[in-house]
């Protein structure tokens, strides 16, 4: 009986030094997106979590995989990669991908969640590999469900982030009350406004559209974000466009001169 009222105080104890620990730290999250004028794309993230939920280590290994998206792809390189401690219970990971042509983005993506789901597959929830099954899932989750199409001239954008099951089962004392106002902000800039969109805002004359995930709101459902974008097309190409068009006046001047020369005589 005193044994089972001492495991009940201890569970109490470290459920309450767990919540401590969350409500302690800032959970914070910036996701951008910005596709360029000449079809180049950057992305950057900015995340700080607890370490109960991503410790220094998973995020060393977080660099060294995203390190490995870089030699994966020609397409694909690095800026600014770097995961540190912030204060005494949180890390910061921050990362900078440069992708030279945005038509290959949806292709780069589904590799790479290909590549995330053979990853959980080989290494169980055992692993003692940092990069582990565990660690692969939060960054599954934290990337979300991205589909990309394109129909006409236009793109249909739509990415589904799912963190609950995630947060559940790494920190299963979690409740959507703790989450307080945290929040993650995911942003997309686009050379030409969108047409259509579900964002939170819009600034820069529509052209960039950030939608803000209130963490307490979506614990148990997905956040969507969705967008209809028209097709990133370079100066060169109008430039080129221009060109044709003015030769191809200047073919139907000479031919009409020669015509009417051609009558009069």
């Amino acid at each position: 009986m005193f044994e089972h009222v001492v495991k009940k105080i201890i569970g109490m104890v470290s459920l309450l030094c767990m919540v401590l620990t969350i409500s302690g730290c800032k959970i914070d999250g910036e996701d951008e997106t910005e596709i360029h004028a000449d079809g180049t794309v950057t992305m950057r993230v900015n995340y700080q979590f607890p370490e109960l939920g991503l410790s220094l280590a998973e995020g060393k290994a977080l660099v060294e995989y995203i390190q490995g998206i870089g030699a994966r792809h020609e397409s694909v390189s690095l800026g600014e990669l770097s995961c540190e401690r912030v204060g005494k219970k949180a890390v910061r990971l921050i990362a900078e991908i440069h992708i030279s042509d945005a038509m290959q983005l949806r292709e780069i993506m589904e590799s790479e969640l290909e590549m995330l789901d053979l990853l959980i597959e080989q290494r169980g929830q055992g692993s003692k590999e940092l990069l582990n099954a565990q660690l692969l899932m939060k960054v599954k989750a934290s990337i979300g469900e991205i589909s990309i199409g394109v129909v006409g001239l236009k793109i249909e954008y739509k990415r589904t982030i799912n963190l609950g099951d995630s947060l559940k089962r790494q920190l299963p004392f979690l409740r959507p009350a703790m989450l307080g106002k945290y929040q993650f902000r995911y942003s997309l800039t686009t050379p030409s406004p969108a047409t259509k969109h579900n964002a939170t805002k819009t600034s820069n004359n529509g052209k960039t559209l950030t939608w803000v995930m209130p963490l307490k709101d979506y614990f148990d459902e997905p956040f969507i974000m969705q967008a209809t974008l028209p097709i990133p097309i370079p100066w060169w190409v109008w430039l080129l466009a221009g060109l044709a068009i003015l030769l191809l006046l200047l073919i139907l001047w000479k031919i009409f001169s020669y015509v009417r020369r051609k009558f009069k005589s």
